[in-house]
């Protein structure tokens, strides 16, 4: 897009400049592009295409320094303007002019004291963020076909106060990509933040492509040694349009979740919501709140998740106090007698694995570190919705809608269920029952710490092994997956993005799906089967024998039937 912009009007603007990093970077693509051939030219043609604005006197001089580095033996003669750009007219008077913009603004919001004297300068202050402010006040000026490029706090895609920026962005720009990043892009701080680029439209233009990239944490260091993202899909801008907030977002597995748009949801088969919240300050005649150590009288309940919660166990009880006059926000945190499935509110890993579900059969009081889904009648079972809230499909819903946030009801309550199968669910029963048998009989045998010496109930069998737990556990994720019916290309995406990742509190060490250089599209639940490690080539070259046919045949006929027909 810079390309189509003749040489002469190849203007940069960077407003908030700092250190100048882009227009260093500008200067190197100008004097790729620009073929005089003269030095002295060029450094002409440059001190009249890069400029930049900056409030910070130091970080005018290292700006100043950087360009002359990077455009020796020439002088230290730079258009970077002292200034505050939000004082009145400074923005627009540079983006008009310009051809590229490019900015990494600061995110702070602006003070009282900030609004008040803008407002008296003769320009008023309209969003809450620096950076949204910036957008506001440059991107309506850019000429027709002008470009930008702007590193963005992530709410700028969805959050209110920027609203009339997508709104603009959508109508008047044609986007060429949203590139979402982790909160560990930048050396110092803690935002997630996304990248956007585009071009003002201009009669008669191709709108280009528009790429959705992300980089999860995980991938950061690739995407830094090679610009390498770690899912990216193209979409239209019209997939944006179709909203009243004009939410900018997509969430990772995209194709996933469009395939399953039609599928019922959790919130139609459960009820239920996130639990209490007690008074903050002292309590109303200071009294107590919660007690880890219930007494006889107390009302019990869960009111944390510990680091070693186990899906199949159980939180620690401790004493909720259920008086009206301490209690703030009961929500769906009272005893309902019922059994529940509480999920955990705060994210236990920053890594896909985020969620631990666990069945609560007597239906105990939560407070708001907790969300109680409950069955309705006709609906799924406690235990598959148990079953569904561990599973890889809520696991990955909540990672690509929530990002690093609090798991919320609202959110979770939209997860697409498979459609009602009493055939599925009975699967999804059953093998999430075997699970829950054995990583339960697996707990039980640890040794209990007591005194100096580690005692254990001598066991009647053996304990389970860490084989035969994560076998089970593994069954019971392709029960689901199976009920979901994914095309085999969308399960494979879904499963791979859990590579690597930790899989806290499931009774074994879990690892991946598939082992590292599996490519084949084979569904979960034909990979864990017994077909399908008796037809691998060694398998079925060990039952092969020299000279008979049958054998052979045989054997084909049960490596095509392992596969489905399929591959």
């Amino acid at each position: 897009m810079v390309e189509e912009i003749t040489p002469a009007d190849r203007m940069v603007f960077e407003p908030a400049c700092g250190h100048a990093p882009f227009l260093t970077g500008a200067m190197r693509w100008l004097r790729d592009w620009d073929a005089t051939g003269e030095s002295a030219t060029d450094h002409t043609y440059m001190r009249t295409h890069v400029r930049g604005v900056e409030a910070d006197a130091f970080a005018i001089e290292l700006a100043k320094l950087a360009l002359t580095l990077a455009d020796e033996p020439h002088g230290n003669s730079w258009a970077i303007q002292y200034g505050d750009m939000f004082a009145p007219g400074v923005l627009a008077k540079e983006a008009k002019r310009s051809r590229i913009l490019l900015s990494n603004p600061p995110y702070e919001a602006f003070t009282g004291s900030e609004r008040a004297r803008y407002m008296r300068l003769g320009e008023k202050v309209t969003a809450n963020t620096k950076a949204v402010e910036m957008l506001k006040r440059t991107l309506p000026h850019l000429p027709p076909g002008g470009v930008f490029g702007v590193v963005m706090p992530v709410g700028v895609l969805h959050d209110k106060e920027s609203k009339d920026v997508r709104k603009l962005l959508l109508k008047d720009f044609d986007l060429s990509e949203i590139s979402v990043f982790a909160d560990n892009l930048f050396e110092h701080g803690d935002h997630e933040v996304a990248v956007l680029m585009g071009r003002k439209k201009r009669a008669r233009s191709t709108p280009p492509i528009l790429m959705y990239r992300r980089v999860r944490e995980e991938g950061m260091t690739a995407f830094k040694e090679r610009l390498a993202f770690s899912w990216e899909r193209e979409v239209t801008p019209l997939r944006f349009g179709g909203n009243g907030s004009v939410d900018l977002r997509l969430p990772e597995l995209d194709e996933v979740w469009m395939y399953l748009s039609a599928a019922p949801t959790l919130g139609e088969g459960t009820t239920g919501g996130q639990g209490l919240t007690h008074k903050t300050g002292s309590p109303s005649g200071n009294k107590w709140t919660l007690r880890d150590k219930p007494r006889a009288d107390d009302a019990v309940g869960f009111a944390n998740v510990s680091d070693d919660l186990e899906i199949c166990g159980l939180p620690n009880c401790v004493g909720i106090n259920l008086e009206p006059a301490v209690i703030d926000r009961p929500r769906s945190g009272l005893p309902s007698g019922n059994a529940q499935v509480l999920l955990n509110y705060h994210p236990v890993a920053r890594a896909p694995w985020r969620l631990k579900a666990v069945i609560d059969t007597k239906g105990h009081a939560i407070t708001s570190s907790f969300s109680a889904f409950r069955p309705i009648v006709g609906g799924p079972s406690c235990l598959c919705i148990w079953a569904l809230l561990n599973s890889p499909i809520a696991n990955a819903f909540a990672y690509s809608h929530l990002a690093k946030r609090n798991i919320l009801v609202g959110t979770m309550r939209m997860m697409p269920v498979p459609p009602r199968s009493p055939s599925h669910e009975a699967a999804i029963e059953q093998a999430a029952t075997r699970y829950r048998t054995l990583a339960i009989a697996k707990a039980a045998a640890k040794p209990v710490p007591t005194g100096l010496f580690n005692q254990k109930t001598p066991p009647t069998a053996p304990p389970p092994t860490d084989a035969e737990v994560r076998t089970a556990l593994l069954a019971m994720d392709a029960a689901v997956l199976r009920a979901y019916d994914l095309p085999v290309r969308l399960e494979r995406q879904l499963l791979d993005l859990f590579n690597g990742a930790e899989r806290k509190g499931v009774g074994c060490t879990f690892g991946d799906y598939y082992p590292a250089g599996f490519k084949s599209l084979v569904p979960l639940h034909k990979y864990i089967s017994a077909g399908y490690r008796d037809s691998t080539a060694d398998k079925v070259a060990d039952r092969m024998k020299p000279g008979e046919s049958p054998a052979v045949t045989a054997a084909l006929r049960e490596a095509v039937d392992a596969f489905g027909g399929e591959d």
